[in-house]
């Protein structure tokens, strides 16, 4: 409910301002506009085009993935930038630093709010104020945690192995390990390959039916009963979706960072 709070309930407070949300991925763009789509309100991702640019140059409300931000920020001005999953400007540095080096020195310009589920106290020095803004009794999610020596492919076939009553998830930041489970859980006869699905990131897995429908309608196709994911799913995505008994996620860096398994298990939107 981060983010709808803000649109929501902004321009109440600013009714003559300008808002810019950003968002690391382009799939919580598509599934903002989604939710959010209205008069007034533009959307830019990669996918874009001039149009759209041209109306994000006047709107009182812009969406908009980091990339799309810096082109934005540079040619027009808002009075608010929110930043959704804002701990990425520090966790995504490794692999997004060219972007996160132009977007910075933008934000500058007006007023910033961070959002995440999982603040650090790094924002305190580098000039940030933290607010805690929570539900009086937050509901607790049961994880039953276990540390192993024993491999990834096994831990996850071990569990496959047994029977289970509804769809799987397991997210496993390892593609290779992850294919040569696919294939053996086939030669088992434990899953048919048309039951299984695979997300990682590639541009193709992001074009296709399987992703968009994710980001679209909150849900995987009803066919598959297993569904391996890498990091791709871990930030901004909702699912809202019955009838998963099993969410596994298997960790094989020696030094996790905390913010990963969080964000894993809030995709789940629905209680059960």
């Amino acid at each position: 409910g981060k983010t709808t709070a803000f649109v929501r309930d902004f321009h109440k407070h600013r009714p003559n301002s300008r808002l810019l949300i950003l968002a690391p991925l382009t799939i919580i763009i598509e599934q903002n506009e989604k939710d959010y789509k209205d008069k007034g309100k533009v959307f830019l991702t990669g996918k874009s085009d001039v149009t759209e640019h041209i109306k994000a140059l006047e709107a009182d409300t812009v969406f908009a993935t980091y990339e799309q931000g810096i082109r934005l920020l540079e040619a027009s001005t808002f009075d608010c930038i929110v930043i959704d999953e804002i701990h990425q400007l520090i966790t995504a540095n490794s692999f997004k630093r060219d972007v996160i080096a132009a977007l910075t020195p933008l934000l500058d310009k007006c007023k910033v709010i961070g959002l995440t589920g999982t603040t650090s106290q790094i924002f305190t020095q580098i000039g940030y104020k933290l607010l805690d803004v929570d539900v009086a009794e937050p509901t607790k999610t049961p994880i039953e945690v276990r540390y192993t020596t024993t491999k990834a492919f096994n831990i996850a076939l071990n569990h496959l192995s047994q029977s289970h009553t509804g769809k799987v998830l397991i997210r496993l930041n390892e593609i290779e390990t992850i294919k040569a489970l696919i294939t053996h859980l086939v030669e088992l006869k434990l899953y048919k390959k048309s039951e299984i699905l695979f997300l990682y990131s590639t541009i193709q897995i992001k074009n296709s039916n399987d992703y968009k429908n994710l980001a679209h309608e909150r849900q995987f196709f009803g066919r598959y009963k297993l569904v391996f994911t890498t990091s791709l799913i871990d930030e901004g995505l909702s699912i809202d979706q019955a009838g998963f008994t099993d969410v596994v996620f298997i960790e094989t860096n020696y030094n996790p960072r905390p913010e990963p398994v969080k964000q894993f298990f809030a995709r789940f939107r629905n209680d059960d």
